[in-house]
């Protein structure tokens, strides 16, 4: 189609980064140590194909995109269910490389009241993805090519990702990235780590504590401008219940999230992921900065309902039907 946009309406996306399995355990356990090293109690236990893009890019696909995923998963059961999962889902998985070794995995404890914590996990026996990523060979090209989860990945900073973003942007192609946080205690700033693609992304989603960490400040509004300052023209910053800071430059938007009673929240994992999909799948259908962010702040909303950031969107009717709920924001002129 001459404007680019996939059949159906939605938009091309191309992303790169980690896929995994996310095992949750939830019931209720003893919180006291001593009762709990001798507890022995049932559990629910669910199994769901995740990661820092294996939310997003379902949920991007079950809002009408055509997503085209560049990553790796191991040799083993898991990274073959990954694969089917995801193919099953419509999602093109040419560039899903099958490497020798173990799937990551990320375990979820949630005996004790926390919707997202303890967790534990298992990094991957090989790169997370193929370095450099091959995004840009699609004809039609994507609309937008979108990272997560770089920071996890010290062997992968300052690699090839910075260099498909340059040239996505020479093509007119949209880039975003939502880098995550290193696994292991790193001192702020972050930003070193991955300031040669900031340069080359035009949106940068992140959360408030990474914000505060990648730019070594303990003001939002400073972080945004530092964020703004190292290349990015538009960023969001997700602040859980307290809803997400959204900035272009000129505005900053300060939108509220939807109240969700706890009883109501199945778990929390994966919901920054469902905004991320939902802010990104709106911009590429013309939304302004303020609709996309209403729209990301619904679909966030939704993905507490159901395991994971994506089980519980069904479609883009079910995430439509909520944006109504959304509560007005504040927009202040910078």
């Amino acid at each position: 189609m001459e404007d680019g946009r996939a059949a159906g309406g939605g938009s091309r996306i191309a992303v790169v980064g980690p896929v995994n399995m996310d095992l949750f355990i939830r019931g209720q356990a003893p919180a006291d140590r001593a009762d709990l090293v001798e507890w022995v109690g049932p559990s629910v236990v669910d199994l769901v194909v995740a990661g820092s893009v294996g939310y997003t890019v379902q949920v991007m696909a079950r809002l009408g995109a055509e997503v085209a995923l560049c990553s790796a998963v191991g040799d083993d059961a898991f990274g073959a269910h990954i694969r089917r999962t995801l193919e099953g889902q419509g999602l093109d998985c040419r560039r899903l490389e099958t490497a020798h070794g173990e799937t990551a995995i990320a375990i979820y404890v949630l005996l004790f009241g926390d919707p997202k914590r303890p967790m534990t996990y298992r990094l991957p026996g090989f790169e997370p993805w193929p370095d450099p990523p091959p995004l840009l060979a699609d004809d039609p090209p994507p609309d937008l090519v979108h990272s997560g989860g770089l920071l996890h990945f010290p062997e992968m900073y300052h690699r090839g990702l910075a260099g498909v973003f340059a040239e996505a942007r020479r093509r007119g192609i949209r880039t975003s990235i939502d880098p995550q946080f290193p696994l292991v205690e790193t001192p702020a700033p972050w930003l070193p780590f991955l300031d040669d693609v900031l340069a080359e992304a035009e949106i940068l989603l992140c959360d408030e504590g990474e914000a505060r960490r990648i730019f070594a400040t303990d003001e939002p509004a400073t972080a945004i401008a530092a964020a703004h300052a190292a290349g990015p023209a538009m960023v969001a910053v997700k602040r859980g219940a307290e809803g997400s800071l959204l900035s272009d430059g000129e505005r900053l938007v300060a939108q509220p999230a939807i109240p969700v009673p706890a009883g109501a929240v199945h778990e929390s994992v994966g919901a920054g992921d469902a905004f991320d999909a939902g802010f990104l799948d709106a911009l590429l259908r013309g939304a302004d900065l303020v609709e996309a962010g209403r729209f990301a702040t619904a679909t966030a909303a939704v993905s507490l309902r159901g395991r994971g950031g994506a089980e519980s969107i069904a479609g883009r009717a079910v995430v439509e039907a909520v944006v109504p709920e959304v509560p007005a924001p504040a927009v202040a002129r910078r």
